[in-house]
């Protein structure tokens, strides 16, 4: 058995060797994806693989290929810039003022 993909996750791997079975890679199969739930919320990585037969292993690379190719980009994430900290910490101080001047003029 060959390992030809790392899944960011059980629910990943258990979707593509669906997928690789419709497309004739009988063998393929998802392990350690009860590694998973062991480390519990903590983030991991590599340790949901999907092997198949080393006979099929070209066949099924070109599947994974072409079903990573049809995935839709994933969004850039805002960068925090500065002024973003700085807005931040200006607005805490405004609402720290505000709630002191009501607390001291009751």
């Amino acid at each position: 058995m060959t390992v030809i993909y790392q899944a960011q996750n059980a629910i990943e791997a258990h979707m593509l060797v669906g997928l690789l079975h419709q497309h004739g890679c009988v063998s393929a199969r998802v392990e350690g994806d009860g590694l998973q739930g062991a480390v519990g919320e903590l983030p991991t990585m590599d340790l949901v693989r999907i092997q198949v037969n080393d006979n099929e292993v070209d066949h099924a690379r070109d599947i994974i290929q072409a079903w990573e190719q049809q995935q839709p980009a994933t969004p850039e994430e805002p960068s925090s810039s500065s002024s973003d900290w700085i807005n931040g910490v200006m607005l805490g101080f405004i609402v720290g003022v505000v709630v002191t001047l009501l607390f001291v003029s009751q």
